[in-house]
């Protein structure tokens, strides 16, 4: 091949490569237009006013009412405590409070222990 027929397919193919984006730019154009001028417009319709729901009414008494929950959890304590005597022996009495989620108050009697160990044991250590 001669160097002007390189030079022909090169510029022949400039131009085509040219006129095909060309080609695109225009369609691009015409299709945003179509698209601006077509776009529907917003027509604004008159909204009636809702009537107030019908409701039932009721008196108002004074009465005691108990509410009643149902729900489901798991209850934790506000605090934990590990009761431990200091001496051992046999429990002789056990205060009917003294249950899981049972109300202690300061001072009550929770168990009463047999006493006979514990003299015994200060017996022992009073004669060494």
């Amino acid at each position: 091949m001669s160097e002007s027929g390189h030079a022909r397919r090169g510029w022949l193919s400039v131009v085509v490569n040219t006129t095909v984006c060309l080609a695109i730019l225009a369609a691009s154009v015409v299709g945003i237009v179509v698209i601006y001028r077509t776009e529907p417009t917003a027509q604004q319709i008159e909204t009636k006013r809702k009537s107030a729901a019908l409701v039932e009414t009721v008196t108002v008494e004074r009465g005691t009412y108990a509410p009643q929950l149902v729900v489901l959890g798991t209850v934790q304590p506000a605090r934990d405590i590990v009761l431990s005597p200091r001496i051992r022996g046999q429990v002789l009495e056990l205060s009917p409070a003294f249950v899981p989620g049972g109300m202690i108050r300061q001072g009550e009697l929770l168990l009463k222990i047999d006493p006979a160990d514990f003299e015994n044991a200060v017996s022992i250590r009073k004669s060494e």
